[in-house]
């Protein structure tokens, strides 16, 4: 209890209290000085090795996603089964393409019916069937190793 009047008793022995107490730093330093660093370890939790094997159909004429963004996607391959398609890495290049039309300069890249195409990066993969007139088959074949 703190006195209404400096220099009582009470406010004395306050005074010599607050001197007897060690500064916060002093403190902090005592505090740390039997503190020992203790190593943590961290294991992060890798996905087994697995693999997807589908087909895709693209309807006539139509647009489709046929490979997602996968970081850990290790390969896959795209095999167009009725028809030649367009693949790229984005919805808006393939959609450039006027399908059932003669396509000279395709944006993206053309791949022929029954022809492989492999995939080793992790970017999407996007298709646009050309005939215009039926709907096209697509096997896709994904395979993911666990991480490193």
């Amino acid at each position: 209890m703190t006195s209404p009047h400096p220099g009582s008793r009470i406010d004395a022995s306050q005074r010599a209290a607050a001197q007897e107490q060690p500064a916060v730093a002093d403190v902090a330093a005592q505090d740390t000085a039997h503190v020992e660093a203790v190593p943590v370890v961290t294991e992060a939790v890798r996905p087994a090795p697995h693999a997807v094997y589908a087909t895709r159909v693209l309807p006539a004429g139509g647009t489709g996603q046929l490979l997602p963004r996968d970081e850990l996607r290790q390969v896959a391959r795209i095999i167009p089964v009725d028809a030649a398609i367009i693949v790229a890495t984005s919805k808006d290049v393939v959609q450039a393409n006027t399908p059932g039309a003669t396509i000279p300069l395709p944006a993206g890249g053309w791949l022929p019916e029954g022809e492989p195409l492999t995939v080793t990066h992790s970017e999407p993969v996007w298709a646009i069937e050309t005939t215009g007139s039926a709907a096209c088959r697509v096997a896709v074949f994904i395979e993911t190793a666990a991480s490193q």
